[in-house]
């Protein structure tokens, strides 16, 4: 499985450790209105959305299971091992980066894990290149890196 990091941030902007040294950009919706406007939240917000979306797609996977779901509030309607169809991403994407609760999105052939301060993990069997160039397109980068969360 080829496994990627999908985020905003610059890799240019990381030192030879890999951290990321732009102390201005914002990490989370909760800085909406402090450093980040709600209109430029939301449009990167929904590139992440769509680039995950069309990554799964293209591999061929409409389902993932929730795995490791922690909702302490119960502010979803999700239950361990629930099957998410491809037609229930987005709400559930929306949710993860707006930390509401936590899950991996799991299946044998393709994963979503969205981890703290907006960088997203996505494996996949087979990728095809328009999708990298797609996100590429929404502002995103796309790295070769292995899931924290496996």
């Amino acid at each position: 499985m080829k496994e990627y990091r999908i985020t905003k941030y610059n890799p240019s902007y990381r030192n030879e450790s890999g951290h990321y040294l732009d102390k201005e950009e914002w990490t989370s919706y909760s800085e909406v209105g402090d450093k980040v406007a709600l209109e430029e939240y939301l449009k990167v917000e929904q590139s992440y959305i769509e680039s995950a979306i069309e990554f799964v797609k293209n591999s061929g996977v409409s389902l993932l299971k929730v795995q490791g779901l922690e909702d302490h509030d119960k502010s979803s309607n999700l239950v361990e091992g629930l099957e998410i169809s491809l037609d229930s991403f987005g709400c559930v994407l929306k949710a993860l980066l707006r930390e509401k609760f936590w899950c991996k999105l799991e299946s044998k052939n393709a994963f979503i894990h969205v981890g703290y301060h907006f960088y997203m993990y996505i494996g996949v069997k087979a990728l095809n290149s328009d999708c990298t160039k797609k996100a590429q397109q929404r502002g995103l980068f796309v790295e070769d890196f292995e899931s924290p969360y496996k």
